[in-house]
């Protein structure tokens, strides 16, 4: 299936602190919305200063980086969402990048990331 046109949007960049909404938009070559596709997300956790063990939370709480689906499929709209969370203070040099991917591993728009000066 060809979602290539598909869009992500974020609510407000990456600071490293609080949440911010992901919303992800599933369109077909023709950019009509498609329902019920599930998107992946590529999660890259960077931890160069072990002096805090930081926690994320991309629909779960994450310590390590990993390859996962969005646990909903998308809606009548061709929309889903999922949260980024910052639960603990981040090291300087540390953070996280979360790309969202199409189900053959093909990347959706560019991948949110924050990694702390």
């Amino acid at each position: 299936m060809d979602v290539l046109k598909s869009t992500v949007t974020i609510s407000a960049p990456l600071n490293g602190v609080g949440t911010r909404i992901v919303t992800v938009k599933a369109l077909d070559s023709n950019s009509n919305p498609i329902a019920g596709y599930q998107f992946n997300l590529e999660i890259i956790i960077t931890n160069n200063d072990n002096t805090r063990a930081e926690m994320y939370g991309v629909q779960e709480i994450l310590q390590g980086s990993k390859t996962k689906p969005i646990t909903e499929v998308t809606n009548a709209q061709g929309e889903v969402g999922f949260d980024i969370t910052f639960f603990t203070a981040i090291d300087s040099g540390d953070g996280i990048s979360v790309q969202v991917k199409t189900i053959d591993n093909q990347n959706i728009g560019l991948p949110f990331s924050y990694i702390n000066p």
